[in-house]
């Protein structure tokens, strides 16, 4: 198998992308701390049942908010190609003609091939890429089409970098890529990595129960609820 080399859609701008993954990635410990520091809090201060819903909240704001930001690092951090990134849904998984198959997960900014099991054998990153998609030329050629910067890849399907280029004039929407939907085995605890929204529903699920389980904040909330004026 080729050893492949990673797809920079804004080569000169490599640096800038991996400065602005390492502050992302700080970002991303700095919520998870928070939110864990949130939850011990509300398990040290509160009573009953407030300090269980506190501390639950509380990890769940610091997985949430953690993985939102670290998704967000990763697609502009040019990872190992021996490391598999959590897919959960592809979008678009295309299949070779020995079994193998391409998942591609745009939230990370990754393409990742699997042998004809299921398999993970190695991945690409298309450093700051945006939306992406694919198709086959031939056997020997697959071609990928990015929305920013409107680059132009063409690679086997052992990840080597064959040609680079551009499709303008022409416009993204204009390509149309093969393959269908489809799913990867993924651990449960991992699919919060698999999607932005995924990991939002868990911030937001967090920060509501830490409201919950402070009588003080929810009071305050209903009194500016019974104390807004009526309009109608």
């Amino acid at each position: 198998m080729g050893g492949g080399r990673s797809l920079a859609v804004v080569p000169h701008r490599r640096d800038l992308a991996g400065v602005l993954a390492y502050w992302a990635a700080f970002f991303a410990l700095v919520l998870f701390l928070l939110g864990l520091g949130a939850g011990i809090g509300a398990w040290k201060r509160r009573r009953g049942m407030r300090r269980v819903i506190g501390l639950i909240g509380g990890v769940l704001f610091a997985i949430g908010a953690g993985s939102f930001a670290g998704t967000g690092a990763v697609s502009l951090y040019e990872m190992p190609g021996d490391v598999e990134w959590p897919v959960g849904n592809s979008a678009q998984i295309i299949r070779l003609a020995d079994g193998r198959q391409l998942a591609f997960h745009e939230p990370s900014g990754r393409i990742q091939l699997y042998d004809a099991s299921g398999h993970f054998s190695r991945g690409w990153s298309i450093v700051g890429g945006g939306l992406f998609e694919a198709r086959l030329i031939d056997a020997e050629t697959l071609e990928i089409w990015a929305s920013r910067g409107a680059k132009r890849f063409l690679l086997n399907p052992d990840g080597v970098l064959t040609d680079a280029g551009t499709y303008a004039p022409q416009s993204y929407e204009d390509f149309h890529g093969e393959g269908q939907k489809g799913s990867l085995p993924t651990p449960w605890p991992l699919m919060v990595l698999t999607h932005p929204m995924i990991a939002w529903a868990f911030g937001f699920g967090g920060l509501l129960m830490l409201g919950l389980s402070d009588p003080k904040k929810r009071k305050a909330w209903y009194r500016r609820k019974t104390d807004a004026p009526d309009l109608t």
